[in-house]
């Protein structure tokens, strides 16, 4: 077989290749034994021919022509690299070559480093652009056996010359820190792989992790192994998701420490926390390019959740705060209490945009409600960090709930806008005090029914799902920037108020005493999120209406009840300090004291009629503690408005412990409260300060308490 080496332009080398491929092809018909040694040793010259010569400088070359380079770079690969390999990623030889030398001798092992060397050579000449259609040859179609042959030569354990390990593992390197980290990726996700049933040797799987975990801290690491391993597989396939995560969340050991391990990978993942590039025409062309997206989105939130439950404090330096940084410069900027020194970092020389601060409420969100299966864990620590930005997400919650522009969160709950009218609140619910026991027992049961069918329903995957409540989500497709803005706030502040310690109901006053629209600060002056925000479209409910649909939705008894103990021991404590002289008409545009008691009867009001009297009957031991401090008031003796409220609250609170405890009786804290509480009803009863209907009322109730203490 004569040589067709040589040097000429990129036409030429083109043509000496395709006379070579024609002429191995006839002699493979004519089963002509061919000589792979000679064939080898012609082929790398072509190659080395083809890449000084690039064929893509010109205008006029075929698809033939970047076939006869692919059929010269297949033949290097086949005769002097997969015949000598221990493990081999590709398909066998071609039955046609003669015989080769053991892949373990010294002849065998030279070959092999030299065909390596050139293939190795080529891909990274594409890194200064020479000899592309090479190198893109060899990246895309052969650098598993590049590779496969370098750690060989370098790893393996019958390898005995050190000369030649120590060029195969300079060369390796230099690949793996030159190569796109993508390409390299996929190469040792190939090696670690299986292929015909057979698993790769326990050294080059080792070493090939190895290799692998390094990529994965490389910039882009993280996406591009999510990519090769999920790509555009099924939409929603969670266990797929949760195997790739709790792979990429163990910290190898080959990295130096957890720390390195989680700046690099946190960093990688937050792009993909947040949701909007997943709208239609926004990121990719088509669905198979969105559907990509949303896997790697799926599986970055599972990933970061894994992450936070093993190391709560480096996720806390290297997830929360890049997340949070943004939001916090919002927050401080709505009033300075919002911001903690020990908490959160500065955000100097970051421009605040209104979709910074979307995007980190798109992440924060997406932690909150990925369904983790240790999402009790993960909610905990979101919770935790963003609580400091409860008053500033409770005004944008408000501000967006209450705008003209908008549907309320909870329709059906709130009444028409309520007027001060304090003869409700000293009468009650007069339906309520006409009811029977087994109407009350019925009415409760039913109410529990309901709620556990609620809750059983909260299952899977998808954005929005909290334990106790469901966002009424759209496709992610179908919705603008101010649904996609409403359901996050509406999840976080759902998820604050049914975790909020009860210590923190300080929070919930200061929003119903200290609360300015015309204060609120959003970084843009158009738009449909700033229109909805925009304080001209305010307010068709009071900030006690929205906080009472809020605490209904959430359901959360024992902070309502607390919060209307709060309301009333300000109250009847103000009224006391008032005297008769301060009751004058305020000219000066200042609030008087009794202004602002009365506000403060306004919101005890509506929040009683909203919740309040639900909150009495579902949670009756923590209610009946709030009753009796305020019963142990002495001065509440002279103070027969005050009397007419607690007495409404006792018999709310004694409703429920009918329908609670008809059946298995009551418990020991129930009856030492309910036995305090007679002996202040019966202190009213012998008041001569308090007039006989109050009187009678105390008597009434006394006496329920007593049947109940008789079960």
């Amino acid at each position: 077989m004569e040589s067709e080496s040589g040097k000429g332009n990129g036409k030429d080398a083109v043509k000496q290749a395709s006379r070579f491929l024609s002429k191995l092809a006839r002699a493979g018909k004519e089963r002509e034994e061919i000589d792979t040694k000679e064939g080898l040793a012609l082929c790398l010259g072509l190659a080395q021919n083809l890449h000084q010569n690039d064929i893509f400088t010109g205008t006029e070359f075929t698809v033939a022509d970047c076939a006869a380079v692919k059929g010269i770079i297949e033949l290097i690969v086949r005769w002097g690299i997969r015949p000598y390999l221990l493990y081999s990623p590709s398909p066998s030889p071609s039955p046609s070559s003669s015989p080769s030398p053991s892949p373990s001798s010294s002849s065998s092992q030279d070959v092999l480093l030299t065909s390596c060397n050139v293939l190795g050579s080529f891909a990274l000449d594409n890194l200064y652009h020479k000899g592309f259609c090479v190198s893109v040859v060899v990246r895309n179609y052969y650098l598993p056996d590049v590779m496969a042959g370098f750690l060989q030569l370098g790893f393996a354990p019958h390898q005995k010359h050190e000369k030649r390990r120590s060029m195969a593992v300079a060369k390796l390197e230099e690949a793996v820190a030159a190569l796109e980290v993508g390409d390299m990726v996929e190469t040792f996700l190939v090696l670690v792989g299986q292929r015909d049933g057979r698993s790769p040797p326990p050294w080059l799987k080792h070493e090939a992790g190895k290799i692998l975990s390094r990529l994965v801290i490389k910039d882009g690491g993280v996406p591009a192994v999510m990519h090769r391993l999920l790509g555009a597989g099924i939409k929603g396939d969670v266990q797929v998701y949760s195997n790739v995560a709790a792979h990429l969340a163990k910290v190898p050991k080959s990295v130096t420490s957890s720390e390195d391990y989680y700046r690099a990978v946190c960093a990688q993942i937050l792009p993909f926390l947040s949701y909007q590039n997943f709208a239609k025409n926004r990121l990719g062309e088509g669905k198979t390019a969105q559907q990509i997206l949303q896997n790697m989105h799926h599986t970055s939130s599972l990933l970061a959740c894994n992450m936070i439950v093993c190391e709560p404090e480096l996720s806390d330096t290297y997830l929360f705060k890049p997340i949070l940084v943004h939001l916090v410069k919002w927050c401080k900027l709505q009033t300075k209490i919002f911001f903690c020194e020990n908490m959160w970092i500065e955000c100097e020389g970051e421009k605040l945009t209104e979709t910074s601060i979307i995007q980190s409420l798109m992440q924060i969100h997406t932690l909150l409600t990925a369904g983790h299966k240790e999402a009790k864990k993960v909610r905990k620590q979101v919770l935790e960090e963003t609580r400091p930005a409860i008053p500033a997400l409770m005004m944008l919650h408000y501000l967006l709930e209450t705008s003209t522009t908008s549907k309320p969160f909870c329709t059906g709950v709130m009444p028409t806008k309520t007027e001060l009218c304090l003869c409700k609140v000293k009468q009650g619910d007069k339906k309520g005090y006409s009811e029977t026991e087994e109407e009350i027992n019925t009415r409760v049961k039913q109410n529990d029914v309901s709620l556990n069918e609620k809750r059983d329903k909260i299952t899977g995957l998808r954005k929005g799902f909290l334990d106790g409540h469901v966002s009424q989500t759209l496709d992610e497709d179908d919705l603008s920037p101010l649904g996609r803005l409403k359901i996050i706030i509406n999840d976080l502040m759902i998820a604050h108020v049914c975790e909020l310690p009860e210590d923190f109901t300080h929070l919930l006053l200061d929003f119903l005493s200290d609360l300015d629209v015309k204060k609120f600060r959003w970084p843009s002056t158009e738009g449909d999120i700033w229109n909805a925000l925009n304080v001209t479209n305010y307010c068709e409910h009071t900030p006690t209406e929205y906080l009472s649909r809020l605490l209904l939705a959430c359901e959360r008894w024992s902070l309502v009840v607390r919060l209307m103990g709060e309301i009333l021991s300000k109250i009847f404590h103000l009224q006391q300090s008032l005297k008769p002289q301060l009751f004058y008409k305020d000219n000066d545009g200042e609030i008087s004291p009794w202004t602002n008691m009365l506000q403060i009867m306004q919101s005890f009001e509506t929040l009683n009629e909203v919740v309040g009297s639900k909150a009495l009957q579902y949670d009756s031991i923590a209610a009946s503690t709030i009753v009796q401090n305020l019963l142990n008031e002495q001065a509440l003796l002279n103070d027969e408005d005050m009397v007419m409220i607690v007495l409404h609250m006792v018999h709310n609170v004694l409703n429920g412990f009918s329908s609670r405890f008809s059946e298995e009786g009551l418990c020991k804290q129930g009856k030492d409260v309910l036995i305090c509480i007679s002996s202040s009803l019966e202190n009213f009863c012998c008041s001569q300060s308090l007039t006989q209907k109050v009187k009678t009322m105390s008597s009434t109730l006394n006496t329920r308490i007593c049947s109940l203490l008789a079960l």
